[in-house]
């Protein structure tokens, strides 16, 4: 009854250009074919529901001027829709998001089968041009064809997160898949977003030209995560099951971390110095002065930078700043000295240090340990010069910044 209403409506709206389906029952193929007659129609979300009643398969029609869509907790077993025409020849689509439920991940089942949804684009041997496309809980085997899925002349922007599962022994088969096959395709991105790094992405990374911007995201101390801004991957299912938990992210081991910090920073200034604008680093990889100094001469037209330091002092602050001209926000995720401090004693401190440059400094938010602050103008206090310095909430920042991006949603 309630597709048959949606339906209706669907069939009432000549002007329908977005469609948004979030509630805890399937779509059925009534609404989709509706939706398919819709020649406005240019975003499709499609939320399947958490809880786990298998129900049979729906083939999604094509929508000839869709442009963006997005669709969640995918259930191969219970929810097994078929996008593949849809994605085959809905030819306007530049955005695609696809969020597969956490559950095959976190048990190990190997569900996902990446030919049933890119099969019909292998088979015509399409390429989809797509500008933006990001995938999160994937737990698939790699499959070389799929590399030829999207069209690296016309791929803008990746987000990828949960879909490698690291040390963690029983997901180790599949995803060293992707380890062991890399792609061979050269994507030229603007933007990527991460929460895997590896020797295979900083490889991929040095390979390409033009990033622009590069968020490593760390799940544990995500900043969308701690101001509940996303929505976690918790499944709500009946009684009989159980509530899923992800299971905390693998440690690194030291040695291993200042391996791959090096061979980030050799990729970024070598390949993409002069055009990365954004970079927020791992809070689990500090960088030492040296490492902070190859940074600053590699990739000198940064405006928003986040890194976790050893230095606990402001000092740099004082290496950063006057080196980095284009720097407007910036994070420095591991600071005790900062951190030991309440905001007296930070206001204090900041005003005094950030006025210490005479070179005007464009900086105009920073984050010290987990307080962000809003840095402005000069002023005098008696004979001694001070910065006008503010705490603020980094909502506040204009998007796109490195900490609106530094969440765990796609």
């Amino acid at each position: 009854m309630l597709n048959m209403v949606v339906r209706a409506a669907v069939d009432r709206m000549d002007k329908l250009d977005s469609f948004r389906w979030e509630l805890n029952t399937k779509m059925l193929g009534t609404v989709y074919q509706g939706l398919a007659l819709r020649p406005s129609l240019t975003s499709l979300s499609i939320k399947f529901p958490s809880l786990r009643l298998p129900r049979p398969s729906i083939v999604i029609p094509p929508m000839p001027h869709l442009r963006a869509l997005r669709v969640t907790d995918i259930d191969p077993l219970c929810y097994p829709d078929d996008i593949s025409l849809l994605l085959l020849q809905s030819r306007n689509l530049r955005d695609l998001k696809l969020h597969w439920s956490p559950r095959m991940r976190y048990n190990a089942e190997p569900s996902i089968v990446l030919n049933s949804y890119f099969g019909r684009c292998i088979a015509a041997n399409y390429s989809m041009p797509l500008e933006h496309f990001a995938a999160k809980n994937l737990f698939a085997l790699h499959d070389a064809e799929i590399d030829q899925v999207i069209n690296p002349k016309t791929i803008r922007s990746f987000t990828s997160i949960n879909n490698k599962g690291g040390s963690q022994p029983q997901t180790a088969f599949v995803d060293d898949t992707w380890l062991k096959k890399p792609p061979k395709v050269v994507w030229d991105l603007e933007m990527i977003r991460d929460d895997a790094p590896s020797e295979i992405v900083a490889e991929l990374i040095s390979r390409g030209k033009g990033l622009r911007r590069l968020y490593m995201i760390d799940p544990k101390r995500s900043v969308a995560s701690t101001h509940s801004l996303i929505t976690t991957a918790t499944i709500t299912p009946p009684d009989s099951y159980h509530v899923y938990t992800p299971p905390s992210a693998p440690e690194i081991p030291d040695e291993c971390k200042a391996g791959l910090t090096d061979l980030y920073l050799d990729a970024l200034t070598t390949a993409h110095g002069d055009s990365l604008r954004h970079l927020l680093l791992p809070a689990q990889w500090p960088l030492d002065e040296t490492q902070i100094a190859k940074l600053v001469r590699g990739c000198p037209n940064l405006s928003q930078l986040g890194l976790a330091v050893e230095i606990s002092k402001m000092s740099v602050v004082r290496l950063l700043v006057p080196f980095l001209v284009h720097l407007v926000a910036l994070r420095l995720m591991r600071s005790g000295f900062m951190d030991s401090k309440d905001d007296e004693e930070h206001l204090v401190v900041m005003r005094s240090e950030m006025a210490l440059s005479d070179k005007p400094a464009k900086l105009r938010w920073m984050e010290l340990g987990s307080r962000v602050w809003e840095i402005g103008g000069i002023y005098w206090e008696g004979d001694e010069k001070r910065r006008m310095v503010r705490r603020i909430s980094w909502e506040v920042v204009p998007e796109p910044n490195i900490w609106s991006m530094d969440t765990l949603e796609i």
